[in-house]
């Protein structure tokens, strides 16, 4: 019992090291057009998200960015940038109890559960829970972006990090049980910071019966490598092109000087991850082939 409660409470310690960590803005904002506030509806609550569009009429492919579990998720220049010079539309909802939106902030959450002292496989199930009806709101958002004129609702992509992450997979699970439009998923170092094996017991049978491809990777000085060393196999059991890569350590000065382990403006360093995702996107049939002249 002793033993399991030191798993619990080392489990929500790193919680709330990785919910302090901010997405930082990027640098080449000058350069980047303003995003457009827009508001969707998940359970009869509305909620605010960013979206920025490519140059032209559209219809434009989307790239859907689940922010992470800070509470306020701040809009990132760089890789809003770089995905709509791909030509994709950017779109980052923001899920309910984060920033100004109504609903309870997950971090706390879980927090109030840890302080009942349970066993870790309650506790666990209680915060999965917190996650799980987060997707509610991250589902209601892929539904509204689908749903858009400007929208090629044949070519969305998932993506996310860190609890957005988390988000991806549980998405993925959704769609494989009853379609959701989506074209592939991608999630980045997905509950890495708060791995145990209870999350692999969990996420394991969600990227089973996932029917879309997945890519799931992170760096290999992130908090913990049980995402990919867990989740890997699977999805190298279930074939091209699904895949899992552990990229070369990443590490920024900021994060040195902070003495943070793990990366994350790794998640924002779109030169260390662009190549191996492009490379996805393409084998999804995401990117359209060019007609011959």
């Amino acid at each position: 019992m002793k033993y399991l409660l030191i798993i619990v409470i080392g489990f929500f310690s790193s919680v709330n090291v990785f919910a302090q960590t901010p997405v930082m803005a990027g640098t080449d904002s000058a350069k980047s057009a303003m995003p457009e506030i827009i508001y969707y509806t998940s359970d009869t609550v509305k909620l605010k998200g960013y979206l920025v569009k490519p140059a032209g009429k559209g219809p434009f492919p989307v790239y859907m960015w689940n922010h992470d579990s800070e509470k306020e998720p701040v809009f990132n220049n760089s890789i809003a940038n770089f995905w709509v010079k791909q030509g994709y539309l950017f779109f980052m909802p923001i899920r309910g109890g984060h920033s100004d939106n109504p609903g309870e902030y997950i971090v706390n959450n879980e927090k109030q559960i840890n302080r009942r002292r349970e066993m870790a496989q309650v506790v666990f199930k209680q915060v999965y829970i917190q996650h799980q009806q987060a997707n509610k709101d991250v589902v209601s958002a892929l539904k509204w972006i689908r749903h858009q004129s400007y929208t090629d609702s044949n070519r969305v992509v998932v993506a996310g990090a860190g609890y957005g992450g988390i988000q991806v997979l549980l998405t993925a699970e959704k769609d494989g049980k009853s379609p959701l439009g989506v074209k592939c998923f991608i999630a980045m170092a997905p509950a890495s910071a708060i791995w145990y094996p209870l999350w692999g017991d969990s996420l394991v049978p969600a990227v089973s019966r996932a029917k879309r491809p997945i890519f799931i990777f992170q760096a290999h000085n992130d908090y913990k490598l049980g995402p990919c060393e867990t989740l890997g196999p699977v999805l190298v059991k279930k074939g091209y092109p699904n895949r899992s890569k552990i990229f070369p350590d990443h590490l920024t000065g900021m994060e040195i000087d902070m003495g943070y382990q793990g990366s994350t403006d790794f998640f924002n360093d779109t030169k260390a991850w662009q190549k191996e995702v492009l490379r996805f996107l393409k084998d999804c049939k995401v990117v359209k082939a060019r007609k011959k002249k």
